[in-house]
């Protein structure tokens, strides 16, 4: 049976998977233009691997934007109206994700630093099976949270923070063996943080995992 590693590496393989392409970069940021089909998948907070010739870069949705194509002409229509009458409107629209590049998978080994810069046009596809994001944040095997502190830097808000782990709460519960473990990371994280937004981050993470109710702030 392939391993997650061996199944990160054939990721590219299957381009008919690919949920977008590089649209633009700019140093720690990628911008991925999503193809229409795939606007109702993705999140603030979803994992991309982007096909590059050494292996894939590998970030975390930041934010997104809508805008049209050419020109913008009004419409003053209702949403009911737009779906019935113009059903295929997202075909002419662009929507972009900016992700924050914060890993790379290079040579069989996934470690969270950046890598190369990719090309325009590469194939960005979504990480999203319970096998690949445990090695995302398993890498070696044990916890490994380092990639927050290139997210929280490349502008990762406490909110956005409370998204990611909102998304992915289900596979961090399902994998937790070691919870003093996940804790000692999230700490090496926080420490980097600026003290006067670590109480911040620190509720919100928690209210992402679901350990902390809005009542309780």
């Amino acid at each position: 049976m392939a391993s997650s590693l061996d199944k990160l590496a054939t990721i590219p393989s299957n381009p008919e998977n690919a949920v977008g392409e590089v649209f633009s970069i700019n140093g720690e940021y990628i911008d991925v233009f999503v193809y229409p089909e795939f606007l109702p998948q993705v999140k603030i907070g979803d994992i991309f691997a982007v096909e590059v010739d050494w292996g894939l870069a590998i970030g975390i949705a930041l934010n997104t934007s809508y805008r049209a194509q050419r020109s913008f002409r009004a419409l003053k229509l209702s949403l009911e109206k737009i779906r019935r009458e113009i059903p295929d409107i997202y075909r002419f629209h662009i929507l972009l994700t900016r992700i924050a590049y914060t890993s790379k998978f290079e040579n069989g080994m996934l470690e969270h630093v950046r890598g190369g810069t990719p090309m325009l046009h590469s194939l960005t596809f979504k990480i999203d099976s319970k096998d690949l994001l445990t090695t995302f944040f398993k890498p070696s095997g044990n916890w490994d949270l380092s990639f927050l502190e290139l997210y929280i830097n490349a502008g990762a808000t406490p909110n956005i923070i409370k998204h990611f782990f909102s998304n992915h709460r289900r596979v961090i519960m399902e994998i937790m063996t070691d919870q003093d473990q996940f804790i000692n990371e999230l700490v090496k994280v926080i420490r980097r943080i600026p003290k006067q937004n670590r109480l911040n981050y620190i509720e919100y993470i928690f209210e992402g995992l679901g350990w902390l109710y809005e009542g309780s702030r």
